[in-house]
C-alpha cells in the first residue's frame, strides 16, 4: 500500500444526499484505474455507500474503509473511521443516537455524544481556516481520540490556499495533531462536475443559473491520482504519509459482519409482520402504487424523453423491455440515438433535439456484456477530447480488446465513419497490449500516433435484416427496424393480419396474428389463464389461453420467441384480445432473417467437368450465388440468425 504514497480517505457517494455525484461503482472503478489500493468511503451522517462500496471493492481489487462523517451541531466537521469490528458497533451506535434524534433524513449529533462511542476510532477533523475556533477544536480532540486524532489538510483552489493550509498544519503541529492529506471528493471524474451543479441547485432550491457563488468554482472536487495529490502536497510527506498509516489502521470489513438474533425475538417479529401483511400492506401498497401512478403517467405526458431516459438506466426491471420503452418513446416524438464512442456516457443521458423534447442517446450500459468498469474507464479517458479510430480508444482507454470488440459489435464506432464489420475488422488488427515504444511516445508528445497504417479493406455491408438482427443481439432493441417488417411479406401470403389491424375488425371475427413475444402471465387469482402479450411492426396484441388449451400447448408457448395465435378476436369497447384456439411456432421465420438476402459465394466444388454440366473451361462459363445453405445446427437454426428477445414471464 505504501507503494502509492497516498489513499484517499474523502469521498463522498450520491448516498450523502444532493451533495455527492458519483455511485460508490463509479468511484471504485476510477481508483482502479488511477492506482488506489484502498478508499475511504464516509458519507454525510450515514453509511448507507458502504454495502455498495463493498461490492465495489469485490469487483474492482480496490479496498474499501468503512467510515462515516458527522457536521455536529456545533459547527465542527469529523471523519470516523472503525478500525476493528468493535468500533463498527460503536459507530453505528453513534449514528442511531443521532437518526434518533433528528427524525427521517437527519442525524443531529453534539460534540459530547461523541466520547461514550469513541473507542477503536479514528477521528479526522475537517477545518475551515486556522483560527481560535479551530484551535479549541484540536485540543478537544485530542482529550477524546489522543492519537487517533488527525486534521485534515485540502486544497480549494482558491486565493491564499497555500498559505492557509500552511498555517492550518502549523497549527495541528503545535496542538500535537497530526495533519493528514484529504482531496474532498465529490465525484470519480471531472465530467462530472456539471451534474454537480445539478444536485447543489436541487438542494438549494434554485436552477443551476441561479446557484451563483453557491457552484463549485472549478471541477477539482473529482478523485485525483495518487501521484498528483503526492505532487501537490510534496512540503508535507507526513501528512501524506499519515493517510497510509490511517488505512492500515483501519482494517475493518463489512464481510466481518455476521448477525443472530435469540429465537423468541424472531418469532415476535414475524407475527407483528404477518398481521401488518393482512391488513396494513394492502392499504398503503394501494395508496403508494396510486401516488406512484399518477407521477409516471405525468412525467410520460410531460417529459417523454426524461422518462425514456430513466427507465433505461433503471433496467433491468418491471414490465416492459428495452426495446419496447424506446418503441413508446419514439412514437411520442422523442429522438432516439444509438450508442457511440464519442457522445454516449454509461448511462442513457439527453442531448439537444430538434424542438421542445431532448434526443436521448443510449449509453454504453446497453451493450452487452461491456461492464460498468470498462464504460467508466473509457468515459474517463474521452474527457473533453474525442476518439479518433478504434486504436486510439484502446490505447487511450487501457480496457482490454475484448471490450473493444463488444463496442464494435454494436455498432458503436459509426462516429469514425466505420460500420459494424469495419469496425470489427479493425478491432481484429489490434494486439493483445500496446507495444510499449508507442505508450512512451504518446506520453513523450502527449499526443495519439498509430502503431501502424493498415491497408484500405472494403468489406461487404450487412443486409438490413442482419443488422437488425446484431442490433438485437448486442443492444437488445434496434433503431433500425423492426424484424418483422422484413417478413411482413411471407406473412401476408399465409394470411396472417397485423397486430394494429384487429382494431378494424368486428368482434367474433376468427384471426391469426404473429409477433415476438414480450410478456406470459399467469396470476394466481385468474385459475390457469394465461395471458400473452406479442408485439409485430404494427403494434401489440393481447391472446388469452384457457387453461386445457394451455397445457396442450405449453411447450411452443414457453420455448417459442415469434409465435402466432390463431382464434377468435373479443372486443370490449377499446380492449381487443384474441381468445386463442392454437398457437403456432413461427421461430423457423424468425430464424431466416439473418441470411436473408445474403446469398452464399460459390466454391470450386460448384463447377463439373462431367453429367452434361456446363464445363468451367468451356468460354462463356461463369459461377452464380447459390441460395440454397443448410446450416450446420439444430433444428436448422443458425444461432448468429436468431433475434434474441427476452420475455417478461410473471406469475
Amino acid at each position: 500500500m505504501t507503494a502509492t504514497g497516498y489513499v484517499e480517505l474523502q469521498l463522498l457517494t450520491h448516498f450523502s444526499l444532493l451533495r455527492g455525484a458519483s455511485s460508490p461503482e463509479e468511484l471504485f472503478a476510477a481508483g482502479a484505474l488511477l492506482g488506489y489500493p484502498a478508499l475511504g468511503v464516509a458519507d454525510l451522517g450515514t453509511v448507507a455507500g458502504i454495502v455498495r462500496a463493498w461490492e465495489a471493492q469485490k469487483a474492482t481489487g480496490v479496498r474499501s474503509i468503512a467510515g462515516a462523517r458527522v457536521d455536529l451541531s456545533c459547527g465542527r466537521k469529523l471523519l470516523l473511521y472503525p478500525a476493528d469490528r468493535p468500533a463498527w458497533s460503536r459507530l453505528s451506535r453513534l449514528l442511531t443516537v443521532g437518526k434518533r434524534r433528528a427524525g427521517k433524513g437527519g442525524c443531529l449529533l453534539h460534540w459530547h455524544d461523541l466520547e461514550p462511542w469513541s473507542g477503536g476510532i479514528v477521528a479526522i477533523l475537517l477545518p475551515d481556516e486556522a483560527d481560535a475556533a479551530n484551535a479549541a477544536a484540536l485540543r478537544d480532540l485530542k482529550i477524546i481520540y489522543g492519537r487517533r486524532g488527525y486534521m485534515a489538510m485540502s486544497q480549494r483552489r482558491r486565493p491564499d490556499d497555500a498559505v492557509r493550509i500552511d498555517a492550518l498544519a502549523r497549527q495541528a503541529g503545535s496542538a500535537g495533531v497530526r495533519a493528514v492529506v484529504t482531496g474532498d471528493v465529490l465525484y470519480h471524474a471531472s465530467e462530472a462536475r456539471l451534474l454537480q451543479d445539478v444536485v447543489t441547485a436541487v438542494r438549494e432550491k434554485c436552477t443551476v443559473e441561479e446557484l451563483g457563488y453557491r457552484r463549485e468554482v472549478n471541477a477539482d472536487r473529482a478523485l485525483k491520482a495518487p501521484a498528483e495529490m503526492v505532487r501537490r502536497f510534496a512540503a508535507y510527506p507526513d501528512a501524506l504519509r499519515a493517510s497510509v498509516d490511517i488505512a492500515e489502521t483501519c482494517r475493518f470489513d463489512l464481510g466481518e459482519l455476521t448477525y443472530t438474533y435469540p429465537r423468541e425475538f424472531a418469532e415476535r417479529t414475524f407475527r407483528q409482520l404477518e398481521g401488518f401483511g393482512s391488513y396494513g400492506f394492502p392499504e398503503s401498497h394501494a395508496a403508494s402504487f396510486a401516488k406512484i401512478a399518477y407521477a409516471s403517467s405525468w412525467m410520460k405526458y410531460h417529459h417523454p424523453d426524461v422518462f425514456c431516459a430513466a427507465l433505461m438506466n433503471a433496467q433491468p426491471m418491471g414490465f416492459y423491455a428495452p426495446a419496447q420503452i424506446v418503441r413508446d418513446a419514439r412514437e411520442h416524438g422523442v429522438d432516439v440515438r444509438p450508442p457511440c464512442i464519442n457522445a454516449s456516457r454509461w448511462d442513457c443521458t439527453l442531448e439537444r433535439g430538434r424542438g421542445r423534447i431532448h434526443a436521448v442517446r443510449l449509453g454504453l450500459r446497453q451493450v452487452r456484456g461491456l461492464s460498468n468498469a470498462h464504460g467508466a474507464a473509457i468515459v474517463a479517458a474521452r474527457g473533453t477530447v474525442r476518439f479518433g479510430s478504434v486504436e486510439e480508444v484502446w490505447r487511450r482507454s487501457g480496457v482490454q480488446r475484448s471490450a473493444i470488440e463488444k463496442l464494435a459489435d454494436a455498432d458503436a464506432f459509426h462516429s469514425f465513419g466505420a460500420d459494424r464489420r469495419q469496425g470489427l475488422w479493425k478491432v481484429k488488427g489490434l494486439g493483445e497490449t500496446p507495444l510499449p515504444l508507442f505508450v512512451a511516445a504518446d506520453q513523450a508528445s502527449e499526443a495519439f500516433s498509430p502503431e501502424g497504417v493498415e491497408p484500405l479493406v472494403t468489406l461487404r455491408p450487412l443486409t438490413d435484416g442482419r443488422e437488425v438482427v446484431e442490433d438485437y443481439r448486442t443492444l437488445q432493441l434496434s433503431l433500425r427496424a423492426h424484424p418483422l417488417a422484413f417478413l411482413r411479406d411471407e406473412l401476408s401470403r399465409r394470411g396472417i393480419t397485423g397486430c394494429a389491424d384487429l382494431t378494424n375488425l368486428r368482434d367474433g371475427r376468427h384471426v391469426e396474428v404473429a409477433g415476438i413475444i414480450l410478456v406470459r402471465q399467469k396470476p394466481g387469482s385468474a385459475k390457469g389463464v394465461l395471458f400473452i402479450t406479442i408485439e409485430d411492426e404494427t403494434g401489440v396484441a393481447n391472446g388469452i389461453l384457457w387453461p386445457d388449451r394451455f397445457e396442450a400447448q405449453r411447450r411452443t408457448v414457453m420455448s417459442a420467441s415469434m409465435i402466432g395465435m390463431k382464434g377468435r378476436v373479443q372486443k370490449e369497447g377499446e380492449v381487443i384480445h384474441v381468445i386463442c384456439d392454437r398457437i403456432i411456432d413461427h421461430g423457423d421465420l424468425l430464424a431466416q432473417l439473418g441470411g436473408m438476402s445474403f446469398p452464399h459465394q460459390t466454391g470450386r466444388g460448384d463447377g463439373a467437368r462431367h453429367a452434361g454440366s456446363p464445363d468451367r473451361g468451356d468460354k462463356g462459363w461463369s459461377t452464380s450465388p447459390r441460395n440454397c445453405y443448410w446450416p450446420p445446427h439444430a433444428d436448422g437454426m443458425d444461432p448468429e440468425n436468431v433475434v434474441r428477445v427476452q420475455s417478461r414471464d410473471f406469475r
